[in-house]
């Protein structure tokens, strides 16, 4: 009972600045939106009774902040707890102990669940401020607090899992995503697909739903419908979370020292072996000639051989190394998950809210794949003790910086190449209004009127459709590079892949949410709205695309503070960002060589293999 592996765990983390620096962001996030809801009441306000009774509201704004921070934070903060010993080798130091696998696996829960109990603890007062304001009974606190322990338990139980069946801590990341995603959204899915029955409805719509705690708070708390139903709707995410947890206890001891066993090396054989297989059907489909590689016990068959550039070894390496960098591979994936959404949206008879929905998800898919393959450009290397190798390179820093961005470069054009899919499906599931630059255009009555809507691939309809491409492909390029650069930054800065990742993931969440929220406080305040001041839009990347693929860029530019013009909104938008994040690579360039430990060296200079003869300390310099 003297749980030393948690008191190990918490006194890292006690002695680490981040810890505290993660504490109070979230902190000001929490306050930031109590003072935007308190300042909205208050606007809204008749007299001071009429604010009595308003808690409710503000309950629930808070609990769905605090439900997105877990989301956002649990589980870049947990995917880590197994893996990260792998990566350094203590894992089987740890096994060898009086530590058993279910102790090892239980500690490890714990410990990381802490830190975001932390979290949930600083925001109580926040939470007290709204009770006394009246409109919730203690019931429904309490559901509420029942809700968001069910999703850290989720989370928590799903991180420690992925991370006991992988090698790293960035696959694990992925996992859980992959797994929540599953558990959430599977079950509706094939329910919606006929593959799948539905759930007993127990008076509630859309049980399908139960998994999700999302789901579940709108029933209990914004509907007020399942009260009664709360610990039958929470009992099958907690048995599946149990499991996994059971599940973790045995991937310990047998997926804990790679090898034969290693779950990495079963998936690359296995991939390897379907790559081999399709590519054997399309030669035989299209009576191609040429032998097909039949060694199915190379874990790396499914690689192409390649020469070694002399130009550029390093780009070389980075473009063909990993599962991320094989076109079969993503072509495969590419094709079932459009086609998966193609079946949903036939079903759903194109349902033009549920097209935006799968093209946002595509996009933030998109930015944390940009964020995980550049946050490990340098933390691999320090992780697997290759990066004094790479550095003693004959090359100069912006030389190699800019070759190990090349499997990242390749990934982010196939990245944009599925948003331009999506942006097509987007197209054919809404209707455009009337873009500014055409002579159709009449002010607001047209662009929101569905009868005044351009018929499909007349000139004024192609005109919008290229404004709305525009917009959504450019800003998608523009966002993936920033992201890019500020992964490049903290890779180099910290020495772990997961480091880097959390602190690019909440410097991201920080630039989307922390101006937009304080300038929306500050209009409040001047009793404002942000038709008064269109340069809102501005303050968070977030808002001209989220209008965008809604074709609601009208709302922006509808006072004279601006020109009425979707494309000066755009090019507005394009120069913002687009300079934010020429100055983030500008500043990251010129201090390459601090970053990197390592002096410039000009690449074009030949550096001499056999020293001249001297003095040890001429030799030496």
């Amino acid at each position: 009972m003297e749980f030393p592996l948690i008191q190990r765990e918490l006194t890292e983390q006690s002695q680490k600045r981040r810890t505290y620096a993660l504490r109070a962001i979230c902190v000001a996030v929490f306050m930031l939106v109590f003072l935007v809801m308190y300042a909205s009441i208050m606007m809204r306000a008749r007299s001071m009774m009429w604010i009595l009774g308003q808690g409710r509201e503000m309950v629930t704004v808070m609990f769905i902040t605090v439900m997105m921070t877990l989301y956002a934070l649990g589980p870049a903060m947990t995917c880590g707890a197994i893996t990260t010993e792998k990566e350094k080798q203590t894992l089987g130091l740890l096994m060898i102990s009086r530590l058993r696998p279910g102790g090892l696996v239980f500690e490890k829960m714990v410990s990381r669940a802490l830190p975001l109990i932390s979290l949930l603890v600083a925001s109580s007062p926040l939470f007290a401020i709204c009770y006394l304001f009246g409109g919730l009974t203690l019931e429904e606190t309490l559901t509420g607090i029942v809700i968001v322990g069910l999703v850290l338990y989720q989370i928590i139980c799903v991180a420690v899992f992925s991370s006991a069946i992988l090698e790293t801590s960035i696959a694990a990341f992925w996992m859980t995503y992959g797994l929540l995603a599953v558990m959430y959204f599977g079950w509706p899915i094939l329910h919606e697909l006929d593959l799948a029955p539905g759930a007993p409805s127990m008076s509630l719509p859309d049980a399908e739903f139960m998994l999700f705690p999302v789901y579940i708070m709108a029933m209990v708390i914004g509907r007020g419908d399942g009260t009664e139903h709360l610990a039958l709707l929470i009992t099958p995410s907690v048995v599946i979370s149990t499991l996994l947890v059971v599940a973790a206890r045995f991937a310990v001891i047998y997926f804990g020292f790679g090898g034969a066993w290693s779950l990495e090396r079963i998936v690359r054989t296995a991939v390897g072996r379907t790559l081999k297989l399709i590519k054997r059907v399309f030669r035989r489909a299209l009576s191609l000639d040429g032998p097909v590689d039949d060694d199915d016990d190379d874990v790396h068959a499914y690689r192409p051989a390649r020469a070694v550039s002399a130009d550029r070894p390093i780009s070389w390496r980075e473009t063909r190394a990993g599962l991320v960098n094989n076109r079969w591979l993503q072509a495969f994936v590419i094709l079932g998950i459009l086609a998966l959404e193609w079946l949903i949206l036939e079903n759903e008879n194109w349902d033009d809210d549920l097209a935006v929905l799968f093209h946002v998800l595509a996009m933030i898919i998109a930015m944390l794949l940009v964020m995980s393959i550049s946050c490990r450009l340098f933390g691999k290397e320090r992780e697997r003790q290759t990066l004094d190798s790479l550095l003693v390179a004959p090359l100069g820093n912006r030389e190699i910086l800019a070759q190990k961005l090349a499997g990242a470069h390749s990934v982010m054009w196939v990245l944009l190449g599925v948003l331009f899919v999506h942006c097509l499906i987007n197209l054919k599931c809404t209707r455009l209004p009337f873009s500014t630059m055409s002579s159709s255009y009449q002010g607001g009555s047209a662009y929101w009127s569905n009868a005044k809507r351009p018929e499909a691939w007349s000139f004024d309809w192609i005109l919008s459709a290229t404004t709305y491409m525009i917009c959504s492909l450019g800003n998608s390029f523009i966002y993936m590079n920033l992201i890019k650069w500020m992964s490049v930054f903290f890779g180099l800065k910290l020495n772990t892949q997961i480091k880097a990742m959390v602190a690019t993931l909440v410097s991201a969440l920080v630039l989307c949410f922390i101006p937009m929220i304080c300038t929306a406080l500050m209009m409040m305040l001047a009793d404002s709205d942000p038709g008064d001041f269109p340069f809102f839009a501005i303050t968070s990347p977030v808002i001209v695309p989220a209008l965008n693929e809604w074709h609601d860029l009208y709302q922006i530019h509808r006072s004279d503070w601006i020109p009425t013009s979707d494309m000066f909104l755009i090019l507005m938008n394009f120069a913002v960002y687009g300079g934010m994040t020429l100055g983030l690579r500008g500043w990251v360039l010129k201090n390459l060589s601090s970053l990197m430990s390592r002096i410039d060296v000009d690449s074009s200079q030949t550096m001499p293999l056999v020293p001249k003869r001297g003095p040890l300390g001429q030799q030496l310099c």
